[in-house]
C-alpha cells in the first residue's frame, strides 16, 4: 500500500469513526467515501456542514474550524459575520460554492469559495452586516445539468 493511501486511510478513520462522540461507520460507508474521493473527479464537492461564527480558529488542533458561534437571533449591526463550510472534494477535482448575503429580499453580496480535492476542505468568507432586519445567508452550488443553483444550507440572522 502506498504511503499516501495509508495517510488517507488514517485520516478517514479519524474523520469518520475513531473520534470521540462518533459512531463507527460501516465498511460499506467508508468504502463509498474512499471510492468517491479517489474516483469521483468531475462529480463535484459534497457539502458536509456549514456554520456562522465570529472568527475561524487560526492554530492548534481545531485550526480552520469555525470558532465562536454567533447568536443568529440577535446579531449586532455593522459587525462581520463569518460564513464557514466544510466539503469532501474528489482528488484532483475542484468546485465553486457561492455564499449569498440577502436582506429585504435583495442580494447585497455573493462570495465565491473555491474548493479543491480534499477529504475535509474547509473554507469561509466574512461580510459586514450593515443593515438592520432579517438577513438570509445561503450556501449554494451550481447544478450545471439543470442550469440552476441548489441551496446547500441557509441561515436566518436577525441584525439589530
Amino acid at each position: 500500500m502506498k504511503k499516501g493511501t495509508w495517510v488517507f486511510a488514517a485520516l478517514i478513520i479519524g474523520v469518520l469513526g475513531a473520534s470521540p462522540g462518533y459512531a463507527k461507520v460501516s465498511s460499506d460507508e467508508a468504502r463509498r467515501v474512499i471510492d468517491y474521493y479517489y474516483t469521483g473527479k468531475g462529480g463535484g464537492a459534497v457539502f458536509l456542514k456549514a456554520a456562522l461564527c465570529k472568527e475561524v480558529i487560526k492554530e492548534g488542533p481545531e485550526k480552520n474550524n469555525c470558532g465562536t458561534p454567533v447568536d443568529e437571533s440577535n446579531f449586532p449591526m455593522n459587525e462581520e459575520i463569518t460564513a464557514w463550510a466544510s466539503f469532501l472534494v474528489p482528488q484532483g477535482d475542484s468546485d465553486t460554492i457561492y455564499v449569498e448575503f440577502k436582506n429585504m429580499g435583495m442580494v447585497w453580496k455573493v462570495r465565491e469559495l473555491k474548493v479543491k480535492g480534499s477529504v475535509r476542505y474547509r473554507s469561509w468568507t466574512a461580510y459586514k452586516l450593515d443593515r438592520p432586519g432579517k438577513w438570509t445567508i445561503s450556501f449554494k452550488q451550481l447544478d450545471e445539468g439543470k442550469q440552476q443553483s441548489v441551496v446547500l444550507q441557509s441561515f436566518q440572522v436577525n441584525v439589530q
